[in-house]
């Protein structure tokens, strides 16, 4: 890599050690283990990845975001069974909400 190009891995790297910090720093917002997760798992550690969307899966166990993420990256990590099983968790709690009501319904 030349001295104009950026290593994408050493990007990842510090983008995943900024989302750590403001995870540090806001513990009750959800988005930024969710960066972590990605970066982690984008920049060649993705069982770090994994495990850091697991626990916020379980930490914030009514964002649908997280939930939706973790399903990509179980698919991405060729783990089809448990991206499977996120979604239909997704669905189901999608399910619960009735649909809006349309004129003439």
């Amino acid at each position: 890599i030349g001295s104009s190009q950026v290593d994408p891995y050493s990007a990842l790297a510090g983008a995943a050690a900024a989302a750590a910090d403001a995870q540090r720093q806001h513990p009750d917002d959800a988005r930024f283990p969710r960066l972590r997760a990605r970066a982690l798992f984008d920049g060649g550690s993705r069982s770090d990845g994994l495990a850091v969307l697991e626990g916020a899966a379980r930490t914030f166990p009514k964002d649908s975001n997280t939930l939706y993420q973790l399903a990509d990256m179980y698919k991405d990590a060729d783990r089809l069974p448990d991206a499977e099983k996120a979604l239909r968790q997704l669905l189901s709690r999608h399910r619960a909400v009735p649909a809006p009501r349309t004129a003439g319904s």
